[in-house]
């Protein structure tokens, strides 16, 4: 009988340390192209979020910087992530960064050699105050100044910061698009007529994008795929979900807006703030105006029929808290007859006006001061103390009606005479200031109306400093808060009329001038047929100073400017005609003014407008305080939501072993309990895994004993799978198993690590390269 030798088969040799490691298999392939899906896709949402920002804006200027910032953001967190940083250092490598690129993208004007020393910081400062001050006081769109872009850089980023680590940290999809949603939604309330479908869509497209490759990816990473599987599932996933979100998005578009009620007013109108049947919010028509100053400065707001010219008045307002000037009153019924407010001792003219508003889309009437009159309409308000008409109605456009006013002859000889004693009502209402108005502009006006004995004197001196010493330009920044003030008064000396009406008010109170500001138009263009047009570049803003005996009067430190009837005291020429008059003054004190609700009438009688923003009194918490307090609110909010998350995973952990009346079961409840946490420390088990195979994986990479694992392994595969099941003492080994697992597990955690796994955030981790999965399994067969 021949006998067959057969070779001793040779065990293949170990890899050389200095080999190059093989080719990844196709499975690592197409999870690394998953992966980088989702991390370009959240790119391309946060890059949409910010370019929904378009709609807040008269042009896109801002767009280039406000996209890098969303790439460098992206950049860094990924780069955090390949580095293995942990959240913290992550956070702080991502605020370094934002730092430096604000510094040199927003802010490269204030670089020493290339680096952001202490000028760039302060000018990041307050380039922020003035963006918090405009956003108070403007309708978009509105122009694009260096405070928005840095705010819109800083907003950016931050979202970009957060998605990343929601989505490749936390492993939470959903918790990854809010920080874009926020940015959008914020977009969407300010500017929603604008461009809302296009932009929409696109965000819309983003969002399904990011989760579909979000989802493709973790899916690919732990679904049980049959082998050579994977790549052809993940890619029928894929398509099926583009060509899903793709219907979804265009039937979005086209059939939403032709819904039934897709157009219709809202059941809860929460833009139409209100206080009560007497009472109504508005923001100021030269916020208003100020936007269409931009787009529109050649449209008709109305046209005035006038026995003589005169600056055609809005309203006044009496309130400065240090970022803008607003107002309150109290308005009642008005027709025929107005009553009078404060009365002047100087005789006066009666101007007759008859008004055909056309274009300007307020509920104020203007009307030059002091209306005494009103006839021609109805549902009109009055309030005596700022002279104030406004209407019933949504708009005044389309109204028309006559007024007659009081203008009051003055003399210099008069106003001399005027005495400085003043009303105590007068004194509480408009003398008072900011507590941080600063000290510099205080001096000034101390030292401008140094030489003056008068009341009146001193006016007259602050006016004719302001009008020789500065010079108007409207390509200044704008605002009239404290910063505004000091770097128009000593920086750059050049400003429009909010700039002059502003300061002048502010300093007229430093010298114990009562003061205020007064928001209308200037004549305007005058036709063949004596009929004044009033345009959107005519608004204008100017001072008016109490004076005792005499009332209201009205000044002009504004240079180019000169009210008609007002030479005689103020000295200053009117304002030429418009075919020969300088660049028209088109700047508007861009201020919501606040009318509210006061003493006096019931509330039956009473309309209130009040600010969009409430304005800080002069004396009250500080703002240092109400931080304190709203970061005390927001840690309460943050610590209750974890009390009540991790008390409600703790219930479910009770009800699940409770629940588990045999001992199979409660063998594999333990199985299940070791297996979360786990998958929670970032180390989930391959569906394609057995126990066995998981068991024997997991305690490296997790850095916990191989025992337990192994222990509870093989009693999970006999309570699963064996006719005999296991014993009451294996189901306490089993348990026990399960409680050194998950004991190891957070004793090797950071605090924070065990409270996002108490809240069950579960921990994202690079997976391993494909080169050490293969030495690993050379190096160490599986038994």
């Amino acid at each position: 009988m021949a006998a067959t030798v057969r070779e001793r088969p040779v065990a293949p040799p170990p890899p050389s340390p200095t080999a190059s490691p093989p080719p990844a298999p196709p499975e690592s392939r197409i999870s690394r192209a998953l992966e980088a899906g989702a991390e370009l896709s959240v790119v391309l949402l946060t890059a949409t979020a910010a370019i929904s920002l378009l709609r807040l804006f008269t042009d896109g200027s801002f767009l280039d910087r406000v996209l890098l910032a969303a790439l460098a953001a992206h950049a860094l967190a990924w780069a955090a992530r390949r580095m293995r940083l942990g959240l913290g250092g992550a956070t702080l490598l991502s605020a370094v960064g934002l730092l430096l690129f604000v510094a040199w993208a927003v802010e490269p004007h204030t670089l020493s050699a290339g680096l952001p020393l202490a000028k760039t910081w302060h000018t990041m400062s307050t380039d922020l105050r003035n963006a918090v001050d405009r956003f108070n006081t403007v309708v978009p769109p509105t122009p694009v100044t260096r405070g928005f872009v840095l705010a819109s850089v800083l907003a950016t980023w931050v979202c970009a910061f957060l998605a990343d680590t929601a989505a490749f940290r936390l492993a939470a999809t959903f918790e990854a698009v809010i920080p874009s949603f926020t940015m959008f939604l914020f977009g969407s309330v300010l500017a929603y007529n604008r461009n809302r479908l296009a932009l929409s869509a696109l965000y819309l497209a983003s969002v399904l994008l990011f989760v579909l490759f979000l989802s493709v990816a973790r899916r690919a990473e732990t679904d049980n795929w049959l082998a050579g599987r994977r790549a052809p599932g993940s890619r029928a996933l894929l398509g099926k979900g583009l060509a899903v979100g793709a219907i979804a998005v265009l039937v979005a578009v086209v059939a939403g807006p032709d819904l039934p009620g897709a157009g219709s007013a809202p059941v809860f109108n929460w833009r139409a703030k209100d206080n009560g049947p007497s009472s109504r919010t508005t923001i100021s028509p030269l916020v208003d105006i100020r936007s269409r100053l931009v787009d529109q400065s050649d449209n008709e707001l109305f046209t005035v029929q006038s026995s003589s010219p005169a600056y055609w008045r809005i309203t006044a307002l009496d309130k400065f808290d240090g970022r803008i000037w607003s107002s309150v009153g109290t308005y009642k019924p008005a027709g025929g007859s107005l009553p009078t407010g404060v009365r002047s001792r100087a005789p006066a003219n009666t101007v007759t006006q008859r008004y055909a508003i056309t274009g300007l889309s307020s509920i104020w009437l203007p009307a030059a001061f002091r209306p005494t009159h009103l006839d021609g309409i109805k549902n009109v308000r009055y309030d005596p103390e700022s002279s104030s008409l406004l209407t019933d109605a949504d708009t005044s456009n389309g109204l028309t009606y006559r007024v007659e006013s009081a203008l009051a002859q003055l003399t210099p000889q008069e106003l001399g005479t005027a005495p400085p004693v003043l009303p105590q009502s007068i004194i509480d209402r408009y003398l008072s200031l900011p507590e941080d108005f600063p000290s510099s502009v205080a001096h000034l006006a101390i030292q401008v109306t140094q030489g003056a004995t008068t009341p009146y004197a001193k006016a007259i001196a602050l006016q004719n400093y302001l009008r020789t010493n500065y010079r108007y330009d409207l390509n200044v920044p704008p605002g009239h808060g404290n910063d505004a003030l000091q770097r128009f008064l000593f920086v750059t000396k050049r400003g429009y009329c909010e700039q002059f009406a502003g300061s002048y008010a502010a300093m007229a109170r430093a010298v114990n001038l009562p003061s205020r500001v007064a928001v209308g138009f200037t004549p305007g263009e005058q036709a063949a047929d004596g009929t004044y047009r009033v345009l959107n570049r005519h608004a204008h803003a100017w001072p008016e100073v109490y004076l005792s005996g005499y009332g209201w009067v009205a000044f002009e430190p504004t240079p180019g400017r000169g009210a008609p009837e007002d030479q005689s005291y103020t000295g200053v020429v009117p304002m030429p005609s418009e075919g020969v008059s300088p660049p028209p003054a088109v700047a508007t004190p861009e201020t919501p003014t606040t009318t509210g609700a006061g003493a006096g009438p019931s509330p039956s009688q009473r309309t209130a407008t009040t600010n969009p923003v409430r304005a800080k009194p002069t004396h009250g918490t500080s703002a240092w305080l109400k931080a304190l307090l709203l970061l005390a609110v927001l840690v309460v909010i943050a610590g209750g939501a974890v009390v009540v998350t991790t008390g409600r995973r703790r219930r479910a952990f009770n009800r699940r072993r409770s629940g588990a009346t045999g001992a199979d079961a409660r063998t594999l409840v333990a199985w299940e309990e070791a297996e979360e946490a786990l998958t929670l420390a970032g180390y989930p088990r391959r569906r394609a895994e057995t126990p066995a195979e998981y068991a024997r994986r997991v305690p490296g990479p997790a850095a916990i004993s191989p025992g337990p694992m192994g222990s509870l392994a093989e009693a999970t595969a006999a309570a699963a799978y064996s006719a005999a099941g296991i014993g009451a003492d294996g189901v306490a080994a089993a348990t026990d198993a399960a409680d050194q697992v998950r004991d190891q597990l957070a004793a090797r955690a950071t605090r924070t690590e065990r409270l996002r796994w108490a809240m069950g955030f579960k921990t994202v981790r690079p997976p391993e390269s494909a080169a050490r999965i293969h030495a690993v399994e050379t190096l160490v067969p599986p038994k």
